[in-house]
C-alpha cells in the first residue's frame, strides 16, 4: 500500500481543493488500491449540493443512479457513518429505486466506505464490480484503510481552507479598520470632538442611512481627500533572518 499512499500525498500537495482532491482519490483507488474495480465518489460542497467523482463509466453511472434515485450505498453510508457491502446485488433487498438500474448498467456487488473526515463535510468511496462478492477479505481491508487515509487528507484541506477564510476575514477587517480611523479623524477635525464621540457620531449616521460604517467611511475619506483611501500594505512575511548581531551589540553566549 506504500504507492497508493505516497499518491495520496501528492495529490493532497498538489490539489488543496477538496473537489480535485476527490477526483484524484477515485483514480488512486481503481489504479493503485483496487486494480480493475471501478470507483466513485460522493461529497456534499453545500447545504444542496454535490460533486461526483468516477473512475469509470461503470462507476460514474452507478453514482448517477444512487443520486438520482436519492438512494443508495454511497448515500446510506454518509447517513448512516458507516460501511455498506453488497455481494450480490440481485439478491440485496435494498433500494427499490437504486437496485434495478443499477443492475442493467453492470454493477453486482459494491463496497460503500464514509469519509468521516469531521461533522461538516459528508462524503464518501464506493466501488463496484460486474462479479459478485468482489470486495472481501483483504481488497474489503485495504480499501476500507485507504478511505481512512483519505478522510484525513479531507480533514486537512478543510482546515486549510479555514485558515484561509480567517486570513482572508482578517485582512478585511484590518482594511475596514484602517479606513473607518482615517473618517474618525476627520470627523475630529470637523467637529472639535474626542475620538470616541467621532466614532458615536459616524455610527449614528450609518444606522441612519441603513449603510455600513466602512462605506460611509470610504465616501468621507473619499470626499474630503478627493480620492478613494489606499488601502494598507498588505502583511509581508520576512524571507531571510540574519543571526548576525546588531552593531554594537554583543550576541547572548
Amino acid at each position: 500500500m506504500t504507492q497508493p499512499y505516497a499518491a495520496l500525498l501528492d495529490a493532497l500537495l498538489d490539489d488543496p481543493d477538496a473537489v480535485t482532491f476527490l477526483r484524484r482519490v477515485v483514480r488512486i483507488a481503481a489504479d493503485d488500491v483496487l486494480p480493475g474495480a471501478a470507483c466513485a465518489g460522493l461529497m456534499r460542497t453545500g447545504a444542496r449540493e454535490w460533486v461526483t467523482a468516477a473512475s469509470d463509466q461503470l462507476a460514474a453511472r452507478a453514482d448517477e443512479i444512487g443520486y438520482g434515485a436519492d438512494e443508495g450505498p454511497c448515500l446510506d453510508a454518509i447517513a448512516g457513518g458507516s460501511v455498506v457491502a453488497v455481494g450480490n446485488l440481485g439478491q440485496d433487498g435494498r433500494w427499490p429505486a437504486f437496485r434495478p438500474y443499477a443492475m442493467v448498467v453492470g454493477v453486482s456487488s459494491l463496497l460503500a466506505v464514509p469519509l468521516r473526515a469531521e461533522p461538516r463535510m459528508a462524503a464518501a468511496l464506493m466501488v463496484c464490480s460486474g462479479q459478485p462478492d468482489s470486495f472481501t477479505g483483504a481488497r474489503r481491508d485495504s480499501f476500507e484503510a485507504f478511505a481512512a487515509r483519505c478522510a484525513g487528507g479531507l480533514a486537512q484541506l478543510q482546515r486549510i481552507t479555514d485558515l484561509v477564510d480567517i486570513e482572508v476575514q482578517l485582512r478585511q477587517a484590518l482594511d475596514s479598520r484602517g479606513i473607518i480611523d482615517q473618517a474618525i479623524g476627520i470627523v475630529m477635525a470637523q467637529q472639535r470632538c474626542a475620538a470616541d464621540t467621532a466614532l458615536g457620531l459616524l455610527r449614528a449616521a450609518s444606522q441612519r442611512t441603513n449603510r455600513k460604517l466602512r462605506e460611509l467611511s470610504t465616501d468621507i475619506v473619499t470626499r474630503v481627500g478627493g480620492q478613494s483611501p489606499c488601502p494598507p500594505t498588505p502583511f509581508q512575511i520576512r524571507s531571510h533572518v540574519t543571526s548576525s548581531p546588531r552593531p554594537g551589540r554583543t550576541p547572548f553566549r
